[in-house]
């Protein structure tokens, strides 16, 4: 299964459920000891949950740059980073066109897999 570390930690704690590895390109630093998908046989593999804000492209660029540097300070905050990493999550802040880009990449990617897999969308 492919899941929150969040979710899985108590159960990898207890021994009920074992680790094959871990989705990202980097070992997780939550889990540092368990390999990556890549490292254990399926070279280039990476495929990581995210959040990211959105808002309508009609809003102000001004609007926008002071949201994403609010949410890059509330980020980069010691107890707010120490709470996310308790959580298995690594917040890489962004701006907006570099976050724009990774979406864009992100969708490129499972659209081109779905294509090389023959899957198709019905309506």
């Amino acid at each position: 299964m492919f899941s929150p570390a969040l979710t899985v930690t108590p159960h990898i704690a207890a021994g009920t459920l074992r680790v094959i590895g871990t989705t990202g390109s980097a070992r997780s630093a939550l889990f540092p000891d368990f390999a990556t998908v890549a490292e254990t046989g399926l070279p280039g593999y990476s495929s990581l949950g995210w959040f990211g804000l959105f808002a309508p492209a009609s809003t102000p660029r001004e609007i926008v740059a002071k949201v994403s540097a609010d949410t890059r300070t509330v980020l980069t905050l010691p107890d707010a980073k120490q709470r996310l990493a308790e959580q298995g999550a690594e917040p890489e802040p962004s701006t907006p066109e570099a976050f724009a880009a990774f979406v864009n990449d992100d969708i490129a990617k499972w659209l081109d897999l779905a294509q090389k897999a023959g899957i198709k969308l019905t309506p």
